[in-house]
């Protein structure tokens, strides 16, 4: 399997920072993804790298969650200086500082966006 660079956004604050995020994947190659409230339980593995049948079995598991309070990005498949680069150019963009951002890993490929923002909200009240 090929592991491309990967942006998942989340409730993204306005449309003009959707824009530009887009640009900024378009000019990066990295492949975008808005995630939708009904997708927020497929593991994130999958909504990364997944193929539509895969995706298509957490669907229709309970109801739909409620769009997330905050805005998120999950990140996968980047080397630290693409990563650096990426960041830096939301930053000169003028895309507001997002606070709840990971990258994937092994360990959180599993989870769903749901427990990754819940994690995430943690360790950002921690810190805050």
């Amino acid at each position: 399997m090929t592991l491309y660079e990967t942006v998942l956004f989340y409730d993204f604050m306005s449309e003009e920072n959707r824009e530009k995020i887009k640009k900024i994947c378009m000019e990066t190659g990295a492949k975008l993804k808005l995630v939708r409230p009904e997708e927020y339980r497929v593991p994130l593995g999958f909504l990364c790298y997944g193929n539509n049948e895969q995706i298509g079995e957490y669907l229709s598991v309970g109801n739909p969650a409620s769009p997330l309070e905050r805005p998120m990005l999950l990140l996968a498949g980047f080397t630290e200086p693409r990563l650096r680069d990426f960041l830096d150019k939301m930053k000169s963009q003028g895309v507001p500082p997002v606070a709840l951002k990971a990258v994937l890993t092994e360990y959180n490929a599993t989870w769903d966006s749901l427990a990754l923002y819940n994690e995430l909200k943690k360790e950002d009240e921690y810190y805050h």
